[in-house]
C-alpha cells in the first residue's frame, strides 16, 4: 500500500490565500473519496464554511490545537496526525492552518523535535510530509516570503516544500513575482502560481460568491467551471 501523505497549508501571515487555496483542492477532490480537509485555524473557521459540500461525505473536520487556556500546544499536531492517519479510507489529509498556529510550526519542527525525529515519525506512521506555503504580493511580499524562508531552513531539505503564490496578489507586481519565483528555484522548491481570478469580472465575482457559500462543482455554471478547471491544472 502507498504511503499517506499528509499536507500541511501554512503561512503565518494572515489573509494570503490558505483558505482559498484549500478550496480549490478540495473542490478538484470533490468526488475523491480518498482526500479529506481539517481546519486547523483557532481565529476562524472559514475553510469548514467553505467546505460545506464536503461536510456530508464526512470529509472536512474542525480541529483544534488549543488547550483550555487558548494557548497552542505544538505537540498536539502529532497526535493527531497519528490518529487521523488511522482512517483507512483515507489516503491524502490537508491540513489547513491559520496564521497563529502557522507561526508556531517551525518550532515545532526544531526546538520541540529534530527533522530527524519528524522524519522518524513519519515512517512509522506509513506516511510523507508535504508543506504548501503561501506567499502573496503588495503588502503581504516581505512577511510571507520571511516565512517561506523560515520554512526552508527548518527543514533544511527534510520534507518537501511547495510554494504556493497568489497570482490575484501580485497583480501590478511583476518584478516581486519573478523574484519570488528566481528565490523558490534557487532553493529547490516547487513554485505554483494560482489564483488567476479577476473578481472584478463577472465570472471571477461569482466564483467568489460560490466559494463563500461553500458550494461543489454542480452549482457552476459553464464559464465559472471553465475557469476554475484553468485553476485545477495548476495545483
Amino acid at each position: 500500500m502507498a504511503k499517506k501523505s499528509i499536507h500541511f497549508i501554512i503561512q503565518s501571515k494572515g489573509g494570503v490565500g490558505k483558505s482559498f487555496l484549500t478550496y480549490l483542492i478540495a473542490l478538484k477532490n470533490q468526488f475523491n473519496d480518498s482526500v479529506a480537509f481539517f481546519d486547523l485555524d483557532s481565529s476562524t473557521e472559514t475553510s469548514v464554511n467553505q467546505l460545506k459540500f464536503l461536510k456530508e461525505k464526512s470529509r472536512v473536520y474542525k480541529i483544534s490545537l488549543l488547550d483550555e487556556r487558548k494557548k497552542i500546544i505544538r505537540d498536539r499536531l502529532l497526535t493527531i496526525i497519528k490518529k487521523i492517519t488511522q482512517i483507512s479510507e483515507i489516503q491524502d489529509f490537508y491540513l489547513d492552518f491559520g496564521a497563529p498556529e502557522s507561526e508556531q510550526l517551525p518550532a515545532l519542527f526544531s526546538l520541540d523535535f529534530k527533522t530527524e525525529a519528524l522524519q522518524k515519525f513519519a515512517n512509522q506512521i506509513d506516511a510523507e510530509f508535504i508543506f504548501h506555503v503561501v506567499i502573496a504580493g503588495n503588502t503581504a511580499y516581505v512577511a510571507s516570503m520571511e516565512y517561506i524562508q523560515t520554512v526552508i531552513q527548518t527543514l533544511s531539505g527534510s520534507f518537501k516544500i511547495i510554494a504556493h503564490a497568489n497570482e490575484n496578489s501580485f497583480y501590478g507586481f511583476t518584478d516581486i513575482f519573478e523574484e519570488a519565483k528566481k528565490y523558490c528555484e534557487k532553493q529547490k522548491v516547487d513554485f505554483k502560481p494560482f489564483g488567476d481570478i479577476d473578481t472584478q469580472s463577472h465570472v471571477g465575482n461569482q466564483i467568489l460568491n460560490l466559494i463563500r457559500q461553500g458550494v461543489g462543482i454542480e452549482d457552476y455554471d459553464i464559464l465559472e467551471q471553465l475557469k476554475i478547471e484553468e485553476e485545477f491544472e495548476k495545483l
